[in-house]
């Protein structure tokens, strides 16, 4: 049967079955908490009238049994609400309807009580407190019965027509002073029980839309959260599946460029390679753009905070670009500010994937020229913490104003021309400005087509004062400084001679500069104790005689200054000079080749004698590697379970110069190291039989053990490029982290710095 309580305003326009059920159930969970709240009130307003009053002196049997009878209805209700608890009962199921029946009963016992209470003592202060507790009882009614108007009319009324009809009886004296104010009450105490029929109707219909919202954003979250983890998943498992072929086929490119070809062979291999390369970061690209797709706001909890060095972040991303830029010509350069400190707190995983971006895009979109990187700091009086700025700079083809503002959307270049010279997806820069806004930053681009760009990366990062714990654990990778040179400078006004010179400046170095061989003067002090020389201006016998006889001049015969040749990338002197320093070398490098130079060793460089310079190419000829003799004949365990990846990786130890050994799982690698010695370790991280993480864990414990402290160097060489896997690899034990595909290059580097 539909009841008032059923057909009630506020759900009648409720159109949805399942909604209208929620409602309901909603409603009458409430009615009977209000119901069961307010059961005791009748034993306290007993208790009142009890002890107020002569009745259970002067009339025992009735109050004692008016008392029984509503002390046995109260049990019985509340018993019956516990009962049902929680459960969804309606309101026409028959525990509800019990409720209904006890509450009614309740009503009447007390009502009939206050009529015969009135009868009895009349308008005697006993009648007077009887009328009192029964309007009481009445106007709470509007409150707590009010959902249901039909069982709240039915309870006043059975509480106060009593009392009514008895004051009608007792003649008009009764009724000017009972009947018309019980009369006038009962009519208030209905329109207020209208009003919050309303009200509390409305307000079940709205909370129960609010929890079921609720509940629909939850259930959405859920699922939106498994999605996110589903699809990492799945291009977790796509990346390392072509990550890993591309490191075979890019692999195999490199060692059969060093095979016996011909030119036009060499020169297919190279196209080869280049075209790998493309692929390479097409599908890094397009895997970093759907990752942040689906990950979205919450792309900001995925930001790592962590001490890095400033310098070391420039020098990795120059060093990315150094070769492609050296095909082409480029001068590159890196600068960090002297205001810059050496070491602050952020993600240098997010921070150098944004500067590879907008590096490799300076690199692809200029012909000539030069690409810089600056990096600055800019402190804001309203926040404790500086903004890193990050600035690129070209002289390529520009962009123009009309372009500008969809170049950071995806899959969007400046016009369609520009794929079809340069090629791309599309993607770098919004990866690049989705990267910065997750670390509190943006990008902003300046430039004048045909003139060149400025990209400007803006993150936030914590200073060193205030991630002092983290800076704690960090170590500076420079050199101990020698004492304090004087270097002078011969080379064309470059960019990365600006930047070499930067780099001795700010370490305290005395820094004199000169743009050819002719403007060379004496120093300050008259002393030179390291001459740096542009390549190009002693590219032939004749230039490199008119520069000694400068230097010579102006020196003195006595002073024998080390040289060093400031060359691009891949050019290599013959043994004439003290030493090469690349344009794009690390702050280490440049240091390192500075403050070791010795004084006191004579230059062999002779009059007459000729320096040539050779193009780069994909590795160096077998033995002329550049390494310290300490890293020569190294014994490297290498352990992966793809038969391609072990076969050049080993071939890539035999050309270094190192004995290699591979194993296919980390189960063998482990016993391999307990049962001979290593110098450095390669391991895969997915591995049957025992993965890479868990063998390397297992070698650090078993490395505790051992009575003599030792520690073997272990690289991760993985195709994942997630910050969680280089995070995974760290807690293991692991030393380094390489991402398949890996060059020649990166694992040399790698090797030199563990050994």
């Amino acid at each position: 049967m539909r009841t008032v309580f059923s057909a009630a305003p506020a759900i009648v326009q409720i159109d949805d079955a399942e909604t209208r059920r929620l409602v309901e159930l909603a409603a009458a969970r409430d009615l009977r908490q209000r119901m069961n709240a307010g059961a005791p009130a009748y034993i306290a307003l007993l208790v009142v009238l009890l002890v107020a009053s002569p009745l259970i002196a002067t009339h025992t049997t009735l109050a004692i049994g008016a008392s029984f009878v509503l002390i046995a209805l109260v049990a019985a209700r509340v018993a019956m609400a516990r009962k049902i608890g929680n459960r969804p009962v309606g309101i026409d199921a028959p525990p509800q309807q019990i409720l209904r029946a006890l509450t009614l009963a309740l009503a009447a016992v007390w009502g009939a009580l206050g009529a015969i209470v009135f009868h009895l003592f009349g308008n005697s202060s006993t009648g007077m407190l009887m009328l009192f507790l029964t309007s009481g009882i009445s106007a709470g009614a509007a409150s707590s019965l009010a959902l249901d108007l039909g069982l709240a009319r039915a309870y006043t009324v059975l509480l106060l027509v009593p009392l009514g009809i008895r004051a009608m009886v007792g003649g008009w004296p009764s009724v000017a002073s009972i009947g018309f104010p019980t009369a006038l009450f009962l009519a208030f105490v209905h329109d207020q029980l209208c009003r919050n029929h309303e009200v509390y109707w409305r307000a079940i219909v709205d909370s129960t839309f609010l929890r079921q919202r609720s509940l629909e954003l939850e259930r959405a979250k859920n699922t939106a959260e498994i999605a996110v983890k589903t699809q990492a998943t799945f291009l977790a498992g796509v990346n390392h599946e072509l990550r890993t072929p591309l490191h075979g086929v890019l692999g195999t490119l490199a060692l059969l460029q060093e095979s016996t070809l011909d030119t036009e062979q060499r020169d297919l291999a190279a196209t080869a390679q280049r075209c790998a390369g493309d692929l390479l970061a097409m599908v890094n690209d397009v895997l970093d753009f759907t990752k942040f797709t689906a990950l979205g706001d919450s792309l900001r909890e995925q930001i790592r905070l962590e001490a890095f060095s400033v310098r070391r972040l420039v020098d990795d991303a120059i060093d990315t670009v150094a070769e492609p830029g050296a095909r082409k010509g480029l001068d590159l350069a890196g600068f960090v500010d002297p205001d810059v400190p050496a070491q602050l707190v952020g993600d240098p995983f997010r921070l150098r994937q944004v500067l590879n971006n907008l590096l490799g895009n300076a690199v692809k979109f200029t012909a000539t020229g030069t690409v810089t990187l600056r990096v600055s700091i800019r402190r804001r009086p309203e926040s404790p913490k500086p903004d890193l700025i990050l600035s690129v700079a070209d002289t390529g083809i520009g962009i123009g104003a009309e372009t500008r503002a969809q170049l950071f959307q995806p899959f969007r270049q400046a016009d369609d021309s520009i794929v079809r010279r340069f090629g791309g997806t599309g993607l770098g820069l919004a990866i690049a400005k989705a990267l910065c806004q997750a670390m509190d930053g943006d990008i902003t681009l300046e430039s004048t087509l045909g003139a060149g760009s400025l990209f400007s990366a803006v993150v936030r990062v914590a200073s060193p004062q205030e991630a002092s714990a983290l800076l704690s654990e960090s170590r500076s990778s420079l050199p101990l400084r020698s004492a304090v040179r004087s270097v002078l400078i011969v080379s064309r006004s470059l960019p990365s001679t600006d930047a070499v010179a930067s780099v001795l400046g700010q370490r305290g170095h005395r820094v004199a500069s000169h743009s050819g061989i002719e403007q060379i003067v004496a120093t300050p002090d008259g002393v030179a104790d390291v001459v740096l020389v542009d390549a190009f201006l002693i590219s032939d016998a004749t230039r490199l005689e008119s520069f000694r006889a400068r230097l010579q001049a102006v020196l003195g015969a006595e002073q024998n200054p080390r040289i060093l040749v400031l060359a691009p990338l891949g050019q290599k002197p013959f043994a004439d000079f003290d030493g090469v320093i690349s344009r794009t070398a690390s702050e280490t490098a440049i240091l390192r080749k500075v403050e070791n130079a010795n004084r006191s060793a004579p230059s062999p460089t002779a009059p007459g004698s000729t320096t040539s310079f050779q193009a780069p190419s994909g590795f160096p000829a077998e033995g002329t590697v550049n390494r310290s003799p300490a890293r020569a004949g190294l014994s490297v365990l290498i352990a992966d379970d793809n038969p391609v990846n072990l076969q050049i990786a080993a071939a890539f130890m035999r050309k270094m110069g190192h004995t290699p050994h591979v194993v296919a799982d980390g189960q063998a690698a482990l016993d391999l190291v307990r049962a001979q010695a290593f110098d450095v370790v390669l391991m895969d991280c997915q591995m049957p039989t025992l993965d890479g993480l868990e063998a390397t864990r297992l070698l650090r414990s078993w490395e505790s053990t051992l009575s003599v402290p030792k520690h073997l160097p272990v690289v991760a060489m993985t195709a994942s490029t997630d910050q969680e896997q280089r995070r995974a690899c760290a807690l293991a034990g692991m030393d380094d982290f390489l991402s398949k595909p890996v060059s020649f290059q990166e694992l040399s580097k790698v090797i030199h710095r563990l050994t």
